[in-house]
């Protein structure tokens, strides 16, 4: 699934694949640069890369390499857990306050 694409643009696999019911997601390094390589499976991803091409880093991650069904993406870098950031838009990194906690974050 990834080897070719790892191939293709010199992709240095950094982390464990993710895998979606809409895409397989595989952490990289692209010249020295944290990436995420994302292939897609099913139409509506396959759209999204290229409105993600079109925003042109603008308000989304910047697309460094497009091929066929697959994107290599700029990976922010965070000490937030991915698992945080997916199960809330809010992350609060191990940080806690009286304000966040009555605000109901």
């Amino acid at each position: 699934m990834f080897t070719s694409h790892i191939e293709q643009w010199a992709l240095e696999p950094e982390g464990e694949p993710i895998i979606t019911r809409s895409s397989h997601l595989l952490p990289v390094l692209w010249r020295g640069k944290p990436a995420m390589l994302k292939v897609a499976r099913e139409p509506e991803e396959k759209a999204g890369g290229t409105l993600m091409q079109w925003w042109n880093g603008r308000g989304a991650a910047r697309v460094y390499a497009c091929a066929d069904d697959a994107i290599l993406l700029e990976r922010a870098e965070s000490r937030c857990s991915g698992i945080a950031i997916r199960s809330s838009t809010r992350c609060m990194c191990g940080r806690t306050s009286a304000a966040a906690a009555s605000a109901g974050l």
